[in-house]
């Protein structure tokens, strides 16, 4: 099986439930988008999906159990981007891909390859630490990339799991990214992202799934799922969607939005 399918998954955090019967499916070939307002369980959903939390109810990826399926065995067609990564030793961009390589794959070219997909061309012998935030967020990307380089390895789609990949960039770089993002998905593997902004959403998701409060409010392709209704609903106020006079691309205005206290 190429999906990614999530079957009643529930996340409780210190006796707290932060995700409650989540259910939707992701295909291989696609750009699954993950939206809601802070605190509606987007992070947590990729944490447990990543292996970083317990969950309970089923989540299958490729046909297999992700709780069930030994970390290394997952680690061959799954990676996963972080919402924040920290890199404690000084170590230099091209040690911190390298981290990336499967411990029985290891292709040094790849690492110049990879920081070159991401905009890092020639940044291979500079210190982490001294990058701008932006610049190691896409250090992170380019080491995720090479964990699982080929979309489709013995003939199963890889994964890339990315929990909000552009949150630290410019709009040059955020579009780069998600070209690389849409890309990836274009030539068989899958994308399962985290985001904030809705323009970019309606631009490069195939399928949108909508939380608040820990629950779908909704999920389906992105014109179904990105309407004024289900938006007002998620975020707690008004939004209205449009369209570009150029082509049918939605477009998310929050011209009419108002805080409760407004």
């Amino acid at each position: 099986m190429s999906e990614l399918v999530l079957e009643q998954v529930s996340v409780r955090l210190g006796g707290r439930v932060i995700v409650d019967d989540l259910s939707f499916t992701a295909r291989a070939g696609e750009v699954t988008a993950i939206i809601g307002p802070n605190g509606s369980g987007k992070s947590t959903t990729m944490k447990g999906l990543s292996g970083e939390t317990r969950y309970q109810g089923r989540a299958r990826l490729n046909g297999r159990e992700i709780n069930e399926t030994p970390a290394v065995e997952m680690a061959s067609y799954r990676a996963v981007l972080p919402q924040h990564g920290t890199i404690t030793f000084p170590m230099t961009v091209s040690e911190v891909v390298s981290l990336g390589f499967h411990a029985r794959r290891r292709e040094p070219a790849l690492i110049g390859e990879a920081l070159a997909r991401v905009g890092l061309d020639g940044f291979g012998g500079r210190f982490f630490e001294t990058l701008s935030g932006g610049e190691q967020q896409r250090t992170q990307l380019a080491r995720v990339l090479v964990q699982i380089w080929e979309p489709v390895r013995d003939g199963k789609p890889c994964w890339l799991f990315l929990d909000e990949p552009v949150s630290s960039l410019d709009i040059h770089h955020q579009i780069q990214i998600m070209d690389l993002a849409r890309a990836y998905a274009r030539t068989g593997g899958g994308v399962l992202a985290v985001m904030h902004d809705l323009n970019l959403t309606a631009m490069y998701a195939d399928r949108v799934v909508a939380l608040r409060g820990g629950q779908c409010l909704a999920a389906g392709p992105t014109r179904e799922t990105l309407t004024g209704p289900i938006l007002s609903a998620v975020y707690g106020c008004p939004l209205a969607v449009n369209e570009a006079p150029r082509d049918d691309t939605p477009f998310i205005l929050p011209h009419l939005a108002r805080s409760s206290g407004a």
